[in-house]
C-alpha cells in the first residue's frame, strides 16, 4: 500500500497561522505609510499654493500698492473680483497655482500678512506667521462635514 502524498491538515493550519501573523504585522505599516504619504501630499499642496501666492504678492507690489487684503476661495472660485460680507474676492486662477488644490477654504494676502485655511475633506491646513499646521479631520468633523453637505 503507498502513502498518499500531501499536507496535513496541521501543516496547513500552521501555514494559515504564520500568514497571519505576517498580516497583522504587515497592515499596520502599510496602512501607515499611506497615511503619511497623504499627509505629505497635502503639505506639499498647501506649500505649492504658498508660493504662488508669495509669486502674485510680489507681482502686484511691483505694478500696484498692495493696499487692501484680497482673498481667494477654494471650492467656491469666483470668475471675477467680487465683494462679499466686506471681503474682496479675487478670481483663484490669478494665482497661477499648478498641482492639485484644496478642495475647500480661504486665503487672505495682505500687505504684511499671509493667511491660508485649507482642507482636502481629509485634512485641514492652516499657514501663518511663516508656519504650517496640519491636522487630520477626526471621524466627527467628517461625519458633521457629511451631513452639512451630502452628495446628491
Amino acid at each position: 500500500m503507498k502513502k498518499k502524498q500531501g499536507f496535513t491538515l496541521i501543516e496547513l493550519l500552521a501555514v494559515i497561522v504564520i500568514l497571519a501573523v505576517i498580516a497583522v504585522i504587515a497592515v499596520p505599516m502599510v496602512l501607515n505609510t499611506i497615511e503619511k504619504a497623504r499627509k505629505g501630499a497635502f503639505e506639499q499642496t498647501i506649500n505649492g499654493v504658498v508660493k504662488a501666492v508669495d509669486l502674485y504678492k510680489a507681482q502686484i507690489q511691483m505694478t500696484d500698492e498692495l493696499s487692501e487684503c484680497r482673498y481667494f476661495s477654494f471650492g467656491n472660485d469666483v470668475m471675477e473680483v467680487t465683494v462679499r460680507d466686506g471681503k474682496t474676492y479675487y478670481p483663484l486662477k490669478e494665482l497661477s497655482i499648478k498641482g492639485s488644490l484644496p478642495t475647500e477654504g480661504e486665503i487672505k494676502v495682505c500687505r504684511d500678512e499671509l493667511l491660508i485655511d485649507a482642507s482636502d475633506g481629509s485634512y485641514s491646513g492652516r499657514y501663518e506667521d511663516e508656519k504650517l499646521n496640519i491636522t487630520k479631520k477626526s471621524g466627527k468633523e467628517l461625519v458633521q462635514e457629511a451631513l452639512e453637505n451630502p452628495i446628491g
